[in-house]
Parts: C-alpha cells; structure tokens; sequence
C-alpha cells in the first residue's frame, strides 16, 4: 500500500454514543491519502465493539486495544508510532474535522517544508449551543505572531512566546518521520490530566521550523457533563503538578534548553497553578498547596535570574511568595 498524505491518531474511551458521529467526520477525508489510527484507552461502554465495523469503511485503519485506561496522552503515544502518513493530525472522536483547512495547511507544510503548523481554532461548548474561539491570551499571541510570519516559516527562537499558547494536540499538523525518528519518550504526557502539557512543548522545541495557519482544522467539543476531563477538579486534577513536573525535568536534561526557557515555563506554571486553586475542592486545597510548594521549591537561582532578565515581575513575586 503506497504512503498516505496524512495520518489521524484518535484516542478514544468510553464514545460509543460518538461512534456515529465520528464515522461521519472521518469519511470526510480522502480515502486514498488517509490512514485512520484508533486507540481505545480502556473502554466499558462497547465502543471497541461499536468500531469493529470501521475496518470495512476505511481501507487503511488500525484499532489498538489498551486493557486499562491510562488517559488520552498515552493513547497518543502508543498509535503515534504506527503512523505512515506524511504529516500527522492528533484528533479527539467527538470533534470535527474540516478537510478543506487540512488540505490547505498541508499544502503550507509542503511549500514551506516546515515540521508543525500551528492553526487557529475554535469551540462548541455545553452541548452544542453555543460557539466561541479562540480565547483572549491565544489571540494576543496569534494576532502578534501572524503579522510578524503570516504564513511564512520560522524558529521558536523567534516566537518564543508561542509555549504560551493553549496546549491543544488538535490545532496542530506534524511532520511524521520528523517526530518519529526524534524518539521522544514519552511524547505526550502519561498523567489523564494535562498530558497535553508535554506533547505541546515536545512539538514546538523540536521543530526545525514552524508554520502559522490561520485555518480551523478542527472544532472541539466541551461537553458540560460534570466528568468531562476538563471540568475535573478532584483528586485527579492534582496530576497537574506532576504534569509540570515532566516537562520541568525535560527541559533540565539541556541546560542550554533550561536557560534559554525557563521563564516561559514558570510564566506557564503560575497561570495553570493559579488558575486550577479556586476550582479544587475544599478537602483537597491542603494537598494542592502543598503540591504547589514542593514543585516551586525546585526553582534554581539560575532560573530566577532568567526570569528577572525577563522582567516578568509578577512570576518572580509569586514564586517566591509560595516557597515562603
């Protein structure tokens, strides 16, 4: 079978209520240029059964099987390896796909021959009803970035700023045998809460060159169900801290990487930290900041120095207002 266009990792856990809908927007692409990659993250609900058919709807498909649900990141990293298409898509089973602005950003990738586009996006949030876009920061950055680029390629040298933006894995394109050849273990976080944390910073610190899209390639959907992974704020949403915790430990294994991003990086800590306390549960706000010390305490002085250079005043007082 000869090489596809584009490949499309898909973790999926407990969708069976989505598999419809999900057949739907994946028909929408080529059938000749795409490969279809389904990992089911430990479903109870019959969704393994309910996509047993997909074998006959889409020529080249593969469905993994994980006997626990270890979350979606690592569903991620267990298809990643098994795709063969030029560029990848990262998508979620409930989402849609809009195959026009895939087609176009693969075109840019072709032309600019960069690893990663970053694409614009927007929402459908609490049940379909209402739709919004990007949010406030995300805007500021793209709005800054898009002038200075357009659609032209460039380094994160020159954007550094762009590890601020939303840590989506759908909003992105990648070039395959790039990331595949890299190695990254893991590549996408292994906590179920903010795995999303390291494949972002994975992507965009070793891409050779980057590319803006002011395209939606995908639509996310934001359930309201109080047990939507986004809306959970008991014990699991502890594993934020771990999840900053990896991405801190990734970028310490390079001090040149460290010096050059660490106040990115706290700048990022601060606003996940400070936006996830007044969520958690009272019980568990004891727990949380003691979380939240332990992981700022690993701060060094060659740290708060960059941070200082950086005059990113307010980091450096919350910072040091934490460890105490």
């Amino acid at each position: 079978m000869s090489p596809k266009t584009l490949s499309v990792v898909i973790p999926v856990y407990n969708i069976a209520d989505h598999v419809d809908h999900l057949k739907a927007e994946l028909s929408k692409l080529p059938p000749a240029d795409a490969q279809i990659i389904i990992v089911d993250d430990g479903s109870t609900d019959g969704t393994v059964e309910a996509l047993a058919h997909f074998h006959r709807e889409f020529g080249d498909f593969t469905l993994i099987e994980s006997p626990t649900n270890a979350g979606a990141g690592v569903a991620r990293n267990v298809g990643f390896p098994r795709a063969t298409g030029k560029y990848t898509l990262f998508f979620d089973g409930d989402d849609d796909l809009h195959v026009d602005a895939i087609l176009s950003t693969i075109a840019v990738l072709d032309r600019s021959n960069a690893d990663v586009s970053i694409n614009t996006y927007d929402f459908f949030r609490e049940g379909n009803s209402v739709n919004t876009g990007m949010n406030s920061v995300d805007r500021v950055l793209w709005d800054r970035f898009f002038d200075d680029f357009n659609s032209d390629p460039f380094v994160l040298m020159q954007a550094k700023d762009l590890l601020r933006f939303t840590n989506y894995p759908w909003n992105k394109i990648v070039r395959t045998e790039h990331y595949q050849n890299l190695g990254l273990t893991p590549f996408f976080g292994e906590t179920k809460v903010n795995n999303d944390i390291l494949g972002h910073w994975n992507i965009l610190l070793n891409a050779r060159s980057l590319v803006l899209v002011e395209k939606n390639i995908v639509t996310h959907h934001v359930s309201g169900a109080r047990n939507h992974i986004s809306r959970v704020f008991g014990k699991g949403r502890l594993e934020l801290f771990s999840a900053l915790d990896a991405l801190h430990r990734l970028l310490k294994r390079d001090p040149r990487v460290l010096s050059v991003y660490a106040a990115t990086y706290w700048s990022l800590v601060r606003t996940l930290v400070v936006w996830a306390q007044p969520k958690m549960r009272e019980d568990l706000l004891e727990e949380f900041r003691f979380r939240r010390r332990e992981l700022v305490s690993q701060v060094s002085l060659g740290e708060l120095s960059q941070i200082e250079k950086t005059g990113d005043t307010g980091t450096l007082r919350w910072i040091v207002g934490t460890i105490g």
